[in-house]
């Protein structure tokens, strides 16, 4: 919204009120038309790289749709995977290409099982720990009386 202008002579008083918002469309009007006329003819449509489907332009630079799948496959191109190293498991012994770095077991039933291994020597080590401590306590105790 544009407000009314108020034309003041050099004494101070109002000579006149302009409309503002008329004067406004009289001089941006074309200009208006013609950006929006050019806007329509550029808008464009696009052919999804990894889904072969059509989509209205958004972006000049746009080159994939923005379903799931294909900004997945869109950032593997961008920045591809770190190549795997193989190592053996060391549950099952099998052979295996791996792309995390500290990776040492195949997969996620041999990782379970590492865990379920490990949380069984942590708990012993633990439970050892405690009841020598537990005795040092007792044979402290005992020669102190």
């Amino acid at each position: 919204m544009v407000y009314d202008i108020k034309v003041f002579d050099k004494h101070g008083n109002l000579k006149e009120v302009i409309n503002g918002q008329k004067c406004f469309n009289k001089i941006y009007e074309e200009t208006a038309k013609s950006f929006v006329t050019e806007r329509k003819k550029e808008k464009e449509t696009f052919v999804c790289r990894h889904c072969n489907e059509t989509f209205p332009k958004r972006s000049p630079t746009q080159v994939c749709c923005k379903k799931l799948k294909c900004r997945y496959q869109q950032g593997l191109i961008n920045n591809p995977r770190k190549g795997g190293r193989d190592i053996t498991c060391i549950i099952c012994n099998k052979k295996a290409t791996v792309t995390h770095g500290r990776a040492v077991t195949c997969g996620k039933e041999c990782s379970a099982e590492r865990n379920r291994r490990k949380n069984l020597t942590n708990g012993r080590s633990f439970r050892v720990k405690s009841k020598r401590q537990r005795e040092r306590k007792r044979k402290g105790e005992l020669c102190q009386k």
